[in-house]
Order: structure tokens, then C-alpha cells, then sequence
């Protein structure tokens, strides 16, 4: 249960600092080989919606995000964690997230889902990996 609670604090940090552009809060929280892969999956072409990014490390990541958020704003709002596996220096956790994004001149709200898989590094949970998907999208006219 303690692991468990750690690893929910992790993924609220994650957010908090994505969204308050910490950078060094949100590296904080990422294994050095990080791996990201975040898909558009909502509209009715799926994941054809747009290509997914992915990153392989946890400074690419972190330099993305400073890129799409420098100008913009987000909130996210991570709701019922459903862990899969928890061991003891790996785990598994499935994520709701709902998140809104003021990226350039595009404004919207997006429902993901993302599955993380935790490792346990020098007594400290890190985020590894990240499968992030939009599975709806509702996108705000100016």
C-alpha cells in the first residue's frame, strides 16, 4: 500500500510540474530511460488522427514539453489509478487522466488513458515508461 501511495504522489508531481512548467520537478520523477509513446486515438480515424510522439529518454521528454508548453497552459486532473502489478522495484499502474491544453493556437480538453510502468531506483519510485492515449477529444474555437 505504501508503494502504491508513492506512486500516485509520482504521477500527481508529474502533472503539478507539467502544468506549473517545473521542469526540474517533472524530471524529477522519470527514470533516465524514460520511454514515452502518446497517441491520438479519439476522432474516427484513431490513432491516424495524428502521428505519436514518442521520446527514449527523460531529457527529450522534458524538452518536448517545454516545447508545446512554453506559450501555452495546461491542467491535469489524474483520476483512479488501477494498479496491475506491484512488486519490489517494479510496477504497473492504468491512469485516467483528463487534461486541458492551451497548446499555440489550438485549445482543448482530452480524456487519456495511460499505463505506466514504474521502476524502483536507488529506494525511490521513477516513472520508466508511459503509454498515453487520447481517447476523447473536444477541441474549443476561439
Amino acid at each position: 500500500m505504501l508503494a502504491m501511495e508513492e506512486m500516485k504522489n509520482l504521477r500527481l508531481t508529474f502533472c503539478r510540474s507539467l502544468d506549473s512548467h517545473d521542469w526540474k520537478a517533472l524530471r524529477s520523477t522519470m527514470s533516465d530511460n524514460f520511454e514515452l509513446y502518446f497517441a491520438d486515438n479519439s476522432g474516427p480515424n484513431g490513432a491516424a488522427t495524428r502521428p505519436p510522439l514518442e521520446r527514449n529518454s527523460a531529457d527529450g521528454f522534458v524538452d518536448l514539453a517545454k516545447q508545446l508548453l512554453s506559450q501555452g497552459k495546461s491542467i491535469h486532473i489524474c483520476t483512479m489509478p488501477q494498479f496491475e502489478y506491484v512488486g519490489t522495484d517494479r510496477a504497473r499502474a492504468l491512469w485516467f487522466i483528463n487534461g486541458y491544453g492551451q497548446i499555440g493556437t489550438q485549445n482543448g480538453l482530452g480524456f487519456e488513458r495511460v499505463v505506466e510502468d514504474y521502476v524502483k531506483v536507488n529506494g525511490k519510485w521513477l516513472i520508466r515508461k508511459a503509454d498515453a492515449r487520447i481517447e476523447a477529444n473536444v477541441i474549443f474555437s476561439k
